[in-house]
């Protein structure tokens, strides 16, 4: 019964870590290459070779 019980726990607690860690990883590293775009397409650097005159 305990190695049962183990061996539930275990697996929660696997599942959990890959949630815990891959998945949010995932979401932050994809919020950082979002920032990184919008200081792009919206910085000083955007557009700096098109003036008018």
């Amino acid at each position: 019964m305990t190695i049962v019980g183990l061996e539930v726990a275990n697996t929660y607690f696997a599942k959990a870590e890959i949630v815990g860690g891959i998945l949010l990883n995932l979401i932050a590293f994809g919020l950082f290459l979002g920032a990184i775009g919008y200081v792009l397409f919206t910085g000083p650097l955007y557009g700096k070779d098109k003036k008018d005159g």
